[in-house]
């Protein structure tokens, strides 16, 4: 989670996180901590998640919510069938905090 929260604070918007027109500060620690805990998620579906989209994800000065996501399961080559590879709810309780 380190060099996740390392990496966010070289974003561009990186100064907005850390508060500003009289907001607090957002949970930094929390943010990258679920984005950690996503990307383990997805390394342990190995290779059956193709594509993750979370729109909205709110960081607030005491935790982290996302409101919906889209999971693309990658196809099954021989049977063309897409895999069971994630709900929604399981990204959802990764991306809470």
């Amino acid at each position: 989670a380190e060099d996740i929260k390392n990496a966010i604070k070289r974003l561009k918007l990186a100064r907005l996180l850390g508060g500003f027109r009289g907001k607090p500060a957002v949970d930094l620690e929390a943010l990258a901590a679920r984005l950690a805990d996503l990307g383990d998620y997805v390394m342990a579906k190995s290779g059956s998640i193709a594509e993750i989209e979370v729109n909205p994800l709110f960081v607030y000065q005491d935790g982290v919510r996302a409101v919906d996501a889209l999971v693309h399961c990658v196809k099954d080559s021989q049977t063309n069938a897409l895999s069971n590879c994630a709900s929604k709810p399981d990204i959802a309780n990764r991306l809470e905090a």
